[in-house]
């Protein structure tokens, strides 16, 4: 074998281990996915974000009309938000129809959310749950005055 055959057979050998590598550099960093490791479609392997990341509170986030007994049964709508700071929280707009809208955050978790907030000077404690088939919301809760004294306990459904 001559000199300059070896020099390609090189030559070639050194170009394929460079293309190989260029070729497995390239393609393991431009993968696109869910990189939020807070998500339920979360991708250890995607290096760049493509924005479709899912979260449990998606399940709750729409417009529901209540209806609701506080020791009285009466109807109001409700609309639950994303809260932009935190992925696994909402924001429940207008809880109990209340004259002064009430606005609190809860925690959501799978297909359930509670709660612990105050709004207008009044304390809301309760949980809520979703048929994600049905999208019917369920929510219990309790309301204290300032002076920790209970004013109501209340059971919403959305129908």
């Amino acid at each position: 074998m001559n000199k300059t055959r070896i020099n390609r057979r090189i030559s070639s050998y050194i170009f394929g281990v460079f293309l190989g590598l260029l070729l497995v550099g390239t393609t393991s960093c431009h993968r696109k996915g869910c990189t939020d490791p807070k998500a339920n479609n979360y991708d250890s392997r995607s290096k760049k974000d493509d924005n479709t990341c899912k979260f449990d509170r998606e399940n709750f986030i729409r417009g529901y009309h209540m209806t609701e007994d506080c020791g009285g049964s009466f109807s109001y709508s409700l609309v639950i938000s994303e809260q932009s700071e935190d992925a696994s929280s909402v924001i429940i707009e207008n809880l109990g129809g209340w004259v002064n809208e009430v606005n609190i955050t809860a925690l959501v978790s799978g297909t359930t959310l509670s709660f612990d907030d105050t709004s207008n000077g009044i304390r809301f404690q309760g949980t809520g749950s979703i048929d994600t088939e049905t999208n019917i919301l369920s929510l219990e809760y309790k309301s204290y005055d300032s002076d920790g004294e209970e004013i109501s306990s209340c059971t919403s459904i959305s129908g």
